[in-house]
């Protein structure tokens, strides 16, 4: 029999510590995960997701719909900044780079020239023509030519900024879910472009008129976005097959699962609609994604854990559904 301060009495309150404290751990994950910041962040870029996909299929400035999206893009990353740390730019900074860029590009062709300045821009003779003529001449005008295209362009990176802001901010675990719904989505697109190839071009599964009529466009309106769309998922059925996994074969072999085999299927589906879109782009991105698949399968990490902070695993699967 042992004592109170013997090994074994010891063993057994090491045992209960250490059985306390992932009790604990459960516990905190599970609070997080319901009552924490980044349950709200998913749970708000989920119906965002939605949102965009139901009534976003396209950005010309005479889409009746992004009355209603862009609004609602700005009250997203409104409240996606609310929370955003310096921690999550650093984590993502070459797309907070990129998507910096992009604004900064947008509105220095907004920023009106003198117009000596601006007439001796290439494209802008025709321009001072025009002002000569009509006695206007030397009034300030932007770089860009279309200014209200250029706005246009400018009000259209809302979205996929509240996208960039918020998924910054979300868990691996949540990462995963996301790509799950983009997944989701992306094969209701194509199976609703497998229904336009069969049916009346004229006919209701066309949401967008006089855009993409008599083709495979599914919930968008253009072709090539369609066909670059279901290109970015042939990778992101790998990865999502790959995080999925129960783990290697017990046996000793690594072996295939019934997840990678189901992506398999789904990926080669996508690839004859993809083609009947008619898209060189699609058809280029679709060839590239192709390639990519077995990298980005590497990359991601095997089984259920979340992937490590800062890993290339966790920066996948943090790309994957802003790309998407």
């Amino acid at each position: 029999m042992s004592t109170p301060n013997g090994p074994l009495s010891f063993a057994r309150r090491r045992h209960a510590r250490k059985s306390e404290t992932a009790r604990a751990a459960v516990a905190r994950r599970a609070g997080a995960g319901l009552l924490g910041s980044g349950s709200a962040q998913f749970f708000v870029l989920s119906a965002f997701l939605a949102a965009a996909f139901a009534m976003g299929g396209s950005a010309r400035g005479d889409i009746q719909s992004l009355m209603i999206l862009r609004p609602l893009a700005a009250l997203t990353l409104g409240f996606g900044l609310t929370s955003l740390e310096w921690g999550h730019i650093r984590s993502c900074r070459c797309l907070f780079g990129l998507a910096a860029s992009c604004v900064l590009l947008a509105i220095v062709q907004l920023i009106p020239l003198p117009g000596t300045v601006s007439y001796a821009l290439p494209g802008h003779g025709l321009i001072a023509d025009i002002d000569r003529a009509s006695g206007n001449f030397g009034v300030a005008r932007p770089i860009s030519l279309a200014p209200s295209q250029t706005w246009n362009a400018l009000w259209s990176m809302m979205p996929p900024l509240a996208v960039l802001v918020l998924g910054a901010q979300m868990s691996g675990a949540e990462h995963r879910k996301l790509l799950t719904l983009v997944l989701g989505i992306g094969l209701l697109s194509a199976c609703l472009g497998f229904a336009q190839t069969v049916s009346d071009a004229q006919g209701p599964l066309y949401f967008y008129d006089d855009m993409g009529r008599g083709l495979p466009v599914g919930l968008l309106a253009n072709r090539n976005c369609q066909a670059v769309f279901l290109a970015a998922l042939l990778p992101a059925l790998g990865v999502w097959a790959r995080l999925h996994e129960a783990g290697p074969d017990p046996r000793g072999g690594r072996g295939v699962s019934v997840y990678m085999i189901g992506a398999s299927v789904l990926g080669l589906c996508l690839v004859p609609l993809i083609l009947l879109t008619g898209s060189r782009m699609g058809a280029a991105v679709g060839l590239l994604a192709f390639l990519a698949a077995p990298l980005a399968v590497r990359r991601a990490k095997r089984g259920g854990g979340p992937p490590a902070a800062g890993g290339r695993a966790a920066r996948l699967v943090r790309l994957l559904p802003l790309a998407g």
